[in-house]
């Protein structure tokens, strides 16, 4: 049997990166579907840190004279462990995760004769700086494939690796969870987190459900009236499953919206937000509400599946 493992991403400190994985997990059994799957992060790493820098910061509020921690080593599960191959999910086109400690995990696996596999590959900047990095990187690794998650990044670094251009990893979720249905009344869901949230939603017309997408960072200035806050994706993807309308800056949140089917404003934020772009057919309407037909999203997806099949020469 294939063994194949799935480097997961920080669920707590942003949902959406949750979405991502429940998705990115589900297109992996679609590639694998008679594999065995495991998973692994560098989360331990992350949250030990964090710590780190706030017992710093209290010793050096209570003028203490030394304020040096001990160093704490995390537990790395994945030094123990080994696959056929490994599935890199998500934003990793970046400078952030070519210092992170998951990018020395992922060198260690790839040095053991896992094969890599990069699927809703996107940037975070999109400029020279990042895009000449990276390409440095994947020219070192050599993946056995990239798909993409939009038709920037694919062009980035078609001529650096074998590319498809693909979609976001959320997208696969609906396969394995669609809580559509459940509506006793009308909501609209308003899930501003990186901007001020507009005027206009505070006198709003129909009740609203605020989702908080930041868990950890989370504070009581963050407040706010009818505020969803959870330590479980599913909890939020069933409040935009069933809401009647969604209004965000948020891109998962979106995404999220435009595969259960509802309608989603989206106030720009950043160039993530090219990954709607990718999706055959999307419309936008007169008044920017942002809809796609579920038949052409499914087509698409199946296509995409099929590609990677190919690729990797995966005939089951």
């Amino acid at each position: 049997m294939m063994k194949i493992l799935y480097l997961n991403n920080c669920w707590f400190t942003n949902v959406g990166e949750a979405f991502i994985d429940v998705g990115g997990m589900e297109l992996a059994r679609k590639i694998f579907p008679d594999s065995s799957i495991a998973c692994f992060s560098a989360m331990s790493n992350y949250y030990v840190k964090a710590v780190e820098q706030f017992e710093r910061i209290r010793i050096k509020d209570r003028l203490k004279k030394n304020n040096k921690l001990s160093t704490i080593v995390t537990g790395r599960v994945d030094s123990f462990l080994n696959a056929d191959y490994l599935i890199l999910p998500g934003m990793l086109a970046t400078k952030e995760f070519l210092e992170a400690s998951s990018k020395q995990m992922v060198d260690e696996l790839k040095e053991r004769g896992c094969k890599l596999i990069f699927i809703g590959l996107g940037g975070l900047e999109y400029n020279s700086e990042e895009i000449y990095a990276f390409s440095k990187y994947l020219e070192r690794i050599k993946p056995e494939l990239i798909i993409t998650r939009d038709k920037i990044t694919f062009e980035n670094y078609k001529n650096v690796a074998e590319c498809i251009n693909g979609l976001d990893c959320a997208f696969w979720t609906v396969d394995v969870f669609d809580p559509r249905g459940f509506q006793n009344g009308n909501y609209d869901i308003v899930a501003f987190n990186r901007t001020k949230e507009p005027i206009e939603f505070s006198q709003w017309r129909r009740p609203v459900i605020r989702p908080w997408h930041m868990q950890y960072s989370f504070r009581k200035e963050n407040y706010c009236e009818n505020v969803l806050i959870s330590d479980t994706p599913y909890d939020y993807l069933t409040a935009y499953a069933n809401a009647n309308r969604i209004y965000t800056d948020l891109v998962h949140a979106t995404i999220i919206s435009l595969m259960y089917g509802r309608p989603v404003k989206y106030w720009y934020f950043d160039k993530r937000s090219s990954a709607f772009e990718a999706v055959d057919g999307i419309k936008k309407d007169k008044r920017g509400f942002l809809t796609i037909n579920e038949k052409l999203l499914a087509d698409q997806k199946e296509r995409i599946k099929q590609q990677i099949k190919k690729a990797i020469n995966i005939n089951y």
